[in-house]
């Protein structure tokens, strides 16, 4: 537990600096009540899962704040992405925004529990998720200066690939990062709570709904029980925190051989079929950018927070 001073009714926390991560649900009131269900269920368990593989990255453990809506206060700004990048993954086919401010921290009570925290980093982050819905991004980060300008000039790319990939290339952008994650050192493997998502969301009828859904819950089924028996085989990471410059070298770090030929197995599928799909999703390109931005970002924190 970091330890606490106190500063007139509130607690100063230990850093100048920290990260807060706000996001909601996209469109998560059209439809009936019962998807609304779905959705918040989903969010939930996805949250629990996140917070014990990310626990030793927060201040403040990602909570509800309030309907669909969710907030945590992280140490450093990389592990807020990645938390919320995973995060977006596992809602497939729904859409998360999410917003990351930097700045001041102050906590009305000594827990655990963000939603007694104030301070400009909530006011950027709330700021940074007003502009990713109004941009149509999938996140925004705040305060603006120009490496941050920078930053989201690369997250409105990466956005408008996303954008027109379909639903089974989603799903197969989701398959790679399960057996593939995004990791760093400061906190948990997350393959095998990632595991237990999938079973959880493809119980969901609202996830069962239509024809297509069918489909993708048939290879997201096969995919899960193959992946169940022989987990130690496909049991990978590729580690982003590295200080890596060339970004070349990035691309190779998490794009390893054998990706393809592993999802191909475990949706016993043609592996020219994956490898075509993979292509055409731009899933290379996505990781190669999305682990840039962790490392620009984690750039930016480091020289702010020293500032």
């Amino acid at each position: 537990m970091v330890n606490h001073y106190r500063n007139s009714d509130q607690d100063h926390l230990d850093q100048d600096y920290y990260c807060v991560l706000v996001a909601d649900i996209k469109d998560s009131r059209t439809g009936d009540e019962a998807r609304w269900s779905d959705l918040t269920n989903l969010m939930e368990n996805i949250r629990v899962a996140l917070n014990k593989t990310f626990e030793g990255t927060m201040e403040k453990e990602v909570v509800f704040t309030g309907g669909d809506s969710i907030q945590g206060v992280f140490y450093h700004i990389q592990e807020a992405y990645l938390y919320g990048r995973l995060l977006q993954k596992l809602f497939f086919p729904e859409a998360i925004r999410i917003g990351y401010g930097i700045g001041k921290v102050f906590s009305a009570l000594e827990n655990k529990n963000s939603n007694y925290s104030t301070g400009s980093a909530f006011v950027e982050a709330n700021e940074a998720l007003w502009w990713a819905k109004y941009l149509d991004f999938d996140i925004y980060v705040s305060p603006q200066n120009q490496k941050v300008m920078d930053i989201n000039l690369i997250i409105e790319l990466v956005s408008s690939v996303k954008s027109l990939q379909t639903d089974y290339q989603k799903e197969l952008d989701l398959m790679v990062e399960c057996i593939y994650p995004f990791w760093a050192i400061s906190f948990d493997l997350p393959n095998s709570e990632i595991q237990n998502v999938l079973k959880f969301r493809n119980g969901l009828p609202t996830f069962q709904n239509s024809s297509n859904q069918n489909q993708n819950n048939s290879r997201m089924t096969t995919f899960i029980s193959k992946w169940d028996e022989e987990p130690d085989q496909f049991y990978n990471y590729v580690e982003v925190d590295k200080n890596i410059k060339d970004y070349s070298e990035i691309a190779k770090e998490v794009n390893p051989q054998g990706i393809q030929t592993d999802i191909a197995y475990l949706t016993m599928s043609k592996r020219q079929t994956i490898s075509k799909m993979y292509k055409l999703a731009r899933i290379e390109s996505i990781r190669k950018y999305e682990a840039i931005i962790c490392q620009k970002l984690g750039e930016f924190y480091d020289d702010y927070s020293l500032s």
